[in-house]
């Protein structure tokens, strides 16, 4: 489902939230065995690494980056316009600040968020009434056009 949304959505950079380093590494490798060009940024990483990559991602020379809530908060990076959850954040308030770096600088932003278990189910709910707002569903099948024009803020 992540290699069909990352194909059919127009997204100028994207992060992808994982709740781990091991599944950061491995969802970076799943990407690039698949052919899809990609950066991670973890705690395992050295800090000379993890600037080295920050400054990768911030000029546009990856459009996807791969990483742990040790992205989730102080980065702000205008073309970033999409947050997937790959892994639900533990709580609203970490929701929250992975959500927030997309749509900075008064453009419009879209997070993904993967629902797989009745505990991710519950954080949601928690987000959903702390936040009032309702998050809705994806359609089973996703037209092109569904999220079209995430390049224009």
């Amino acid at each position: 489902y992540l290699y069909m949304l990352l194909s059919k959505m127009d997204y100028n950079q994207c992060i992808i939230f994982t709740s781990k380093v091991d599944r950061a590494k491995y969802l970076n490798k799943m990407l690039k065995d698949a052919d899809i060009s990609s950066l991670t940024i973890h705690a395992d990483m050295n800090q000379k690494q993890r600037i080295e990559t920050f400054q990768k991602f911030k000029e546009g020379t990856e459009k996807i980056l791969v990483a742990t809530n040790l992205f989730s908060r102080g980065i702000d990076i205008e073309r970033i316009n999409l947050v997937i959850n790959y892994d639900m954040a533990e709580s609203s308030d970490t929701y929250l600040h992975r959500v927030g770096r997309a749509g900075r600088y008064n453009t419009k932003g879209t997070a993904i968020t993967f629902v797989n278990s009745d505990e991710d189910k519950k954080i949601l709910d928690d987000i959903q009434k702390r936040f009032e707002v309702k998050i809705e569903q994806l359609p089973p099948k996703i037209d092109e056009t569904t999220f079209g024009g995430l390049n224009s803020g």
